[in-house]
C-alpha cells in the first residue's frame, strides 16, 4: 500500500537569505595603536605599531600619518618606504586595498619625564576622491627617571568602537567572514560582490557555534548575528536558489 510523506520543504523556487560582511560604500581606513608596555624610563627605547585597517569597499591612498612623534618622544627608527616630516611620516602615495591591513613600526627613545598620550591622525585619499582623516583611540604613555618595579609587560591594543564585540561569538564570526571573504577574493579570484558569502550553516560547522546564537527562536535573528547587524558589520540577502532546497537558509560572507 503506498503512503503519502509530507515535507515542509516548499515545492515552488525558494529564497536563501545570507548574511555577509558589511563593507563600507567608500574607503574606510581604521588606526589602531599597539603598545608593548606604557611605563617606561627616559632613555629606554620601545616600539609602537600603528596599524592601519582599509575596511571600506575602495582602495585608500595614505597621504600622511600625523602625531606619531611627540615632543617628548625621539624617533629612532622608521618604517622603510615613510619620510619624516617633523612629527608626521609621508608614505609617498601608499595605496591599502579594500580588507587589506598595513602596520607601521616605530622604535621611538623617551627624552624627558611626565605623561605621553599618543593618537596618531591619518590622512588619506579616497578611491572617489575624497579626502578624509581617522585618529586612533589614545595610549597614554608614563615616563619614569628609574625603572619601575610595576612595569607593564603585556600589549595593550586600541582598537575602534566599531571593532570591539560585546561577545567572542560575535568576533569570531566577523573574522572567520573576513577570511573567507579575502580567500574568495585573492585566491579564487571572484568579484567583490561575489566573494565570501557563507551559510549559517558553514558557521556552525566550521566554528562551532549553537545554532540557537545565529538562527535565534522564531522570526528573531539569534543574539550573534544581531549583534553584527547593530554595529553594520554584515548584511543580510535574499538569492534565488535551485528548486528544492527547503526553507530560508543565512548565509555568511
Amino acid at each position: 500500500m503506498a503512503s503519502t510523506a509530507l515535507s515542509l520543504q516548499p515545492s515552488s523556487t525558494t529564497h536563501e537569505r545570507p548574511v555577509g560582511v558589511k563593507k563600507f560604500e567608500d574607503a574606510s581606513i581604521q588606526a589602531t595603536v599597539l603598545a608593548p608596555k606604557t611605563r617606561l624610563r627616559i632613555g629606554e627605547e620601545f616600539e609602537l605599531l600603528v596599524e592601519l585597517v582599509n575596511a571600506g569597499n575602495r582602495i585608500a591612498q595614505v597621504i600622511k600619518i600625523e602625531g606619531v612623534i611627540p615632543e617628548t618622544l625621539e624617533l629612532r627608527e622608521k618604517p622603510s618606504i615613510y619620510r619624516v616630516e617633523g612629527s608626521t611620516l609621508n608614505p609617498d602615495g601608499k595605496k591599502l586595498a579594500p580588507l587589506k591591513t598595513e602596520t607601521v613600526k616605530l622604535v621611538l627613545r623617551p627624552t624627558h619625564q611626565g605623561r605621553v598620550s599618543f593618537s596618531p591622525r591619518v590622512l588619506y585619499l579616497a578611491e572617489s576622491g575624497r579626502q578624509l582623516s581617522t585618529v586612533s583611540e589614545p595610549v597614554e604613555l608614563t615616563i619614569e627617571n628609574e625603572p619601575s618595579s610595576t612595569n607593564e609587560t603585556s600589549t595593550v591594543v586600541w582598537a575602534p568602537p566599531e571593532f570591539l564585540f560585546d561577545t567572542g561569538e560575535a568576533e569570531s564570526v566577523f573574522a572567520y567572514l573576513v577570511r573567507e571573504f579575502r580567500r574568495d577574493y585573492e585566491e579564487r579570484r571572484l568579484y567583490v560582490d561575489q566573494a565570501g558569502w557563507r551559510s549559517l550553516m558553514d558557521l556552525v560547522r566550521h566554528l562551532g557555534l549553537p545554532k540557537r546564537a545565529l538562527y535565534g527562536e522564531g522570526a528573531r535573528d539569534g543574539r550573534v548575528i544581531r549583534e553584527l547587524e547593530r554595529r553594520s558589520l554584515i548584511e543580510l540577502r535574499i538569492f534565488r536558489v535551485e528548486r528544492g532546497r527547503g526553507g530560508e537558509v543565512k548565509r555568511s560572507e
